[in-house]
């Protein structure tokens, strides 16, 4: 198959004329394959798809397969969209730091990036502070991984490498790429703080961003990106996660200790999923605790996720929200559990997957507080696909996740948040409407769709 030439980000090649001038809008929408049955006659042959070779390189810490079940990992979602490849009939390549032995179908290639382990741990060895050493973003941090990670997937001959979370070295990883197509996959977006990081987006292909508003926010700040920047967004297993009908009609006598455990029994049961950090909004939900105890409320509010510290960051805040989140960090849990005065409000720590499952089929309601937007955040596709009921703050990404399946509340406003969980409490018919339409609309946002945009992306760019 013939391979697509490296092109400076600004202009198209010289030899695809037609095929650029009907680029930007596709690439823009790039969310599942062209019906053919749409199609004028005679154009089938043209559209009709075929198996593709694709390359897929994890971070520089990666381990594959995927056995990592914290909930926003990003081997996960390389693993995930793998496998959901080969489901297709894609041969799939799948680089990483640590490499075990069954890929089930799944090629899997180590990379050494002996160099970056060296610089690391003279790093640690000289004692150099953390604020001195190069961050994630950069491009001292990890650049033999990703250069050493290309090489490897071209020499397996693939059509296209897609690169996990990378802002740096685009350009020259493009060049090591020989011709293959370079996609940089986007999780984040810190571009509002550090202009530069989307600038650098412009060394690549193209962009695979994991929702519609990471694409807009890039966008925005590098207009030029508009032509080379597809939504690929993240998804969810429907069989890992079957419904709590599923779930409650196999495992009901263990749904029912679990809220017994939880003193839940005969009391409404709110369920957080995710790391407990300032910019997940944890205290703005105990802060909606401790108003809806005082309004005579007696849910038991439970967060599972482990306790994390600082978010990692490409350089230090500028913004006003993210220099107030940087100051929530010292002593947050305990801070935030205070936050909830005498409300019944627990931070359970890590979960592992049986248990976060079990507990999304025992909730009465979910909710997501993030203060800061989310990319694409995975704990709300899990609940929806197990049918809960579902209160999110109105950033990032949750509007186009949830559509009418949730309550949508301003970030940071724990009045509106202890309102809407009011709501859902008081209203049983409104959380069975909403229950209704949660799986139907996860089941728009599986993995299978993942991979069917990236290999619309893929095929766009071959």
């Amino acid at each position: 198959m013939p391979r697509a030439r490296a092109f400076p980000a600004t202009r198209p090649p010289p030899d695809r004329g037609k095929l650029w001038r009907n680029y930007r809008a596709p690439l823009q929408s790039a969310a599942a394959d062209l019906d053919p049955t749409a199609l004028p006659d005679g154009e089938l042959f043209a559209y009709t798809r075929v198996a593709r070779r694709i390359g897929l390189l994890g971070s520089w810490k990666s381990r594959f397969p995927s056995t990592d079940a914290s909930y926003s990992s990003l081997d996960t979602v390389t693993w995930s969209t793998a496998r959901a490849l080969r489901r297709r009939g894609d041969e799939v390549v799948v680089a990483g730091a640590e490499i075990g032995r069954d890929g089930d179908g799944i090629e899997l290639v180590p990379v050494a990036a002996t160099a970056d382990h060296l610089v690391r741990g003279a790093m640690r060895r000289l004692r150099v502070p953390k604020p001195l050493r190069p961050r994630w973003s950069g491009p001292l941090h990890h650049p033999a991984h990703v250069f050493e990670g290309v090489r490897a997937l071209g020499r397996r001959g693939v059509d296209a490498i897609q690169l996990t979370h990378e802002f740096a070295n685009l350009a020259q990883a493009r060049k090591l790429a020989r011709g293959v197509p370079v996609i940089t996959q986007l999780h984040a977006v810190w571009v509002d703080d550090h202009p530069h990081l989307a600038r650098r987006l412009l060394g690549a292909d193209a962009v695979a961003t994991v929702s519609d508003f990471v694409r807009s926010a890039i966008c925005a700040v590098e207009p030029r990106l508009e032509p080379h920047a597809a939504t690929v967004r993240n998804g969810v297993d429907l069989d890992a996660f079957p419904g709590r009908t599923a779930i409650r009609a196999t495992h009901g006598d263990a749904i029912a200790r679990l809220r017994a455990s939880l003193g839940a029994t005969d009391r409404p049961l709110v369920v957080a999923v995710g790391r407990v950090a300032p910019e997940k909004g944890h205290h703005v939900l105990a802060e909606a605790a401790a108003v809806l105890a005082s309004r005579g409320y007696d849910p038991v509010v439970v967060v599972a996720g482990p306790v994390g510290g600082a978010y990692e960051r490409p350089g230090k805040a500028r913004s006003a929200l993210w220099r107030d989140i940087e100051a929530l960090v010292p002593h947050y849990a305990e801070r935030t559990q205070a936050a909830a005065g005498a409300a019944t409000f627990r931070l359970l720590g890590g979960l592992g997957p049986t248990d976060v499952k079990l507990l999304l089929a025992a909730a009465d309601v979910f909710v997501a507080p993030s203060l800061t937007p989310e990319p694409c955040p995975l704990p709300i596709l899990e609940a929806l696909a197990m049918e809960a009921p579902a209160v999110t703050s109105e950033t990032g990404g949750y509007p186009e996740l949830v559509g009418d399946a949730a309550l949508l509340v301003p970030a940071g406003d724990a009045q509106a948040l202890a309102d809407a969980l009011a709501r859902l409490l008081d209203d049983e018919t409104l959380r069975v409407e909403l229950g209704a339409r949660a799986r139907p609309q996860a089941a728009r946002h599986t993995w299978d769709a993942t991979a069917a945009a990236l290999d619309a992306l893929v095929g766009q760019l071959t």
